[in-house]
């Protein structure tokens, strides 16, 4: 079973039929569905914004999704101050806190990610090559 770790976008475009990703996040989640999903909480603090929030159907949707024995919630609280201290070195500009949580633990040899869902690759190729963590879509 692979280790798959997920950005928020993946889980929007997955859930909200109007994002400019849906079919693409649909067709993937119908293959890497029963593999071991793994979500940061600080990727549930994205997902769940205002706008999200008010579609209580939605809202459903995902918990349904959140509740599968092969989905886990992970703690970042590993790579929390790591994260903060780049978000203020980083060289690249706009990369979030988020973000830079998700490329530490991807950074994390213990943490066996062997793919990283997001639809931002450009934000994240750069870690994941070195440890030849799969990047898609």
């Amino acid at each position: 079973t692979k280790r798959i770790l997920t950005d928020a976008g993946f889980w929007i475009a997955l859930l909200e039929s109007e994002d400019q990703y849906h079919e693409e996040a649909t067709a993937l989640f119908v293959t890497i569905e029963t593999q071991q999903l793994l979500i940061p909480w600080c990727v549930l603090y994205e997902v769940f914004r205002t706008r999200f929030v008010r579609k209580p159907a939605r809202v459903r949707q995902f918990e349904q999704l959140l509740i599968r024995p092969n989905v886990a919630i992970i703690s970042e609280s590993d790579y929390q101050e790591s994260a903060l201290r780049q978000v203020f070195s980083f060289a690249r500009p706009n990369v979030s806190l988020v973000d830079c949580v998700l490329r530490g633990i991807v950074r994390d040899r213990g943490a066996r990610i062997s793919t990283f869902v997001t639809f931002n690759r450009s934000d994240f190729e750069d870690v994941c090559q070195p440890r030849n963590t799969q990047l898609i879509p």
